[in-house]
Parts: C-alpha cells; structure tokens; sequence
C-alpha cells in the first residue's frame, strides 16, 4: 500500500496498543518505504529533469508509478527494506534500544511487509525471504487497482473511527 496508508495504519496501531499516539510507531510503520524508495524517488527526478520534452511533472509521475525501477540498486535497496532479513534486524536492535516496546515496533515492521504483499506486483512485489530467494506473490498494484486500495482503506477507516471514539 501507499505510505499514507501504512502511517494511518501506525497511528490507530498506537491508539489501539498503548491508548496513545506514540510517534515511533508511526515512524516504524512506514520506514520499510522511508529507508527503501528516497534514492529512487532521487533517481526519477533527475531522470524527469533530463525528460526531452520538458514536461517534469507528466514524466515524474509516470516514472513514479511504474512497475519497474530505473536501477538495479533502487530494487535492490527497496527489496531488501522489504525483507524479513531486515525485519529480524529491526527487531533485534528494537529490543537493543526499546526493550518495553520492540514487540510492537517489530510488529508494526512486520505488518507493513505484510499488508505490501496482495497489494504490489511485478518488480514492487515484495520478497520477504530476500536476498536468501526471489519468490514472491504478485498481487495487484495498489496505484493500478483502485478497488485493492478501497479493500484495504475502507477497513482501516472504520477501525481508526472506533479506535479514537
């Protein structure tokens, strides 16, 4: 899903797990996409900069919503910030760091890896056994397949409705 998506989904998770808005929750459910995609979003704009026609906006846009990366080592990056390899990591230095909360933050890791599987595909679809294998399922394109992204918002809506009141 979209990072709007997954920082929503951080925000009820920390209402419904500790009655509070906690900000590091937020964070950990987006960073799989904040420690995965900056240098492609770099990359695509540089290329949208060089964009012969000199529309940067039209080509920026396409170029970000596509289902292939530009290079191999924005794939690479995003595949690994996407893996089970990185989750395990994440919950070891959690519970280094935040030993009172690492079940929840690693938790939070794990869902959004989770909730990226039946909603990215092609060369987005998410490997959690990466780098060790490239098996993957590929789901539907969240940006290609509004009904995916309702099928998911829509639940999370009602959820964060009944968390807050």
């Amino acid at each position: 899903m979209n990072p709007a998506y997954h920082f929503v989904l951080g925000i009820t998770i920390s209402k419904l797990a500790t009655g509070q808005i906690l900000p590091e929750i937020i964070i950990v459910s987006v960073l799989p996409d904040l420690l995965g995609t900056p240098l492609m979003v770099i990359d695509k704009v540089a290329d949208s900069i060089r964009h012969p026609e000199g529309n940067f906006l039209k080509k920026f846009k396409k170029d970000l919503f596509t289902t292939t990366f530009l290079k191999n080592a924005d794939r690479i990056t995003y595949r690994t910030t996407h893996s089970l390899l990185i989750n395990t990591i994440f919950g070891i230095l959690a519970y280094i760091f935040f030993p009172e909360k690492y079940l929840l933050l690693t938790f939070c890791y794990f869902l959004h890896l989770l909730i990226d599987v039946p909603t990215h595909s092609k060369d987005w679809a998410t490997r959690l056994l990466y780098p060790f294998s490239d098996a993957h399922f590929d789901g539907y394109n969240w940006w290609e397949n509004k009904m995916v992204s309702l099928m998911f918002w829509l639940p999370l809506a009602v959820i964060t409705f009944f968390a807050f009141y």
